[in-house]
C-alpha cells in the first residue's frame, strides 16, 4: 500500500495517512475552519537526554478551541506532545513529534 505513495511528507491524523504537504494543509483547514484561538496550557514538561545528540521533549498539557464570539468549540481537555530532537551542524532539529488528546 504505501511502496507506491507520493512521500514528500507524511502525517497521521486519526490514524489516517496524509502522503502530501499539500494533504496535509487541506486537512489542516478543514479542521481548524471557525476557530478564532485556541487556548494551550502546559501542565508539565521534561526533557531527558538521549545521548549528546539527541534529546526527548515531553509535554503534558490542556487544549481549549474558540470561535470568533469566545464560543467553546472544543472544551478544555487533556493534550501531550512528544518531541525527538537531534543535534546537526551545531542545531537541535526536530526529528520526530507526536501530538495526541489522550
Amino acid at each position: 500500500m504505501w511502496e507506491n505513495a507520493p512521500v514528500d511528507h507524511t502525517y497521521f491524523v486519526t490514524g489516517l495517512p496524509l502522503w502530501s504537504k499539500q494533504d496535509t494543509l487541506d486537512t489542516f483547514v478543514a479542521m481548524f475552519e471557525g476557530v478564532a484561538s485556541q487556548d494551550i496550557e502546559v501542565v508539565r514538561e521534561e526533557v531527558t537526554m538521549l545521548s549528546d545528540t539527541a534529546a526527548l521533549y515531553t509535554a503534558e498539557m490542556t487544549y481549549t478551541q474558540y470561535d470568533a464570539d469566545s464560543n467553546v468549540l472544543v472544551p478544555t481537555s487533556p493534550y501531550a506532545m512528544t518531541i525527538v530532537f537531534v543535534l546537526r551542524d551545531g542545531k537541535w532539529m526536530n526529528r520526530h513529534s507526536h501530538q495526541s488528546f489522550p
